[in-house]
């Protein structure tokens, strides 16, 4: 829960042993993706990238994290939820929600990042 009580103190707060809803649960360590299914993963990961990119420079946001919306899934889903690359594709969404002013989004998407980022980066994170 960590900083959640002091962003929203008046929320209602989960119950012992459940997730929040915005979280996803978490799933045991997946094994490694072969070398072909992993090359096409970095392949479209990189295409994807490079496509809200290029919708940024035209200010078109909610193309941009629909884009890159298509691949964090699978990305989850191949190298984990709590993987830095995928971290840092939701890191990437939230912040395009935010400046295309998608606030209601991006809100959750930040707070699930702020739960996500101790769990992976440890002491290096000061509460």
């Amino acid at each position: 829960m960590g900083k959640r009580i002091y962003r929203q103190p008046y929320a209602p707060r989960p119950r012992t042993g459940t997730q929040p809803s915005h979280i996803p649960p978490t799933r045991a360590e997946p094994s490694a993706p072969p070398a072909a299914a992993a090359a096409r993963l970095r392949e479209d990961i990189r295409a994807a990238r490079s496509q809200a990119n290029a919708l940024l420079k035209d200010e078109r946001f909610a193309q941009a994290a629909e884009v890159l919306s298509s691949v964090v899934e699978s990305a989850a889903l191949a190298l984990g939820s709590d993987n830095g690359e995928v971290l840092d594709l939701r890191t990437e969404r939230a912040a395009i929600r935010f400046l295309g002013g998608d606030y209601r989004r991006a809100l959750p998407e930040f707070d699930a990042l702020v739960d996500a980022f101790p769990c992976t980066a440890g002491d290096q994170i000061a509460e």
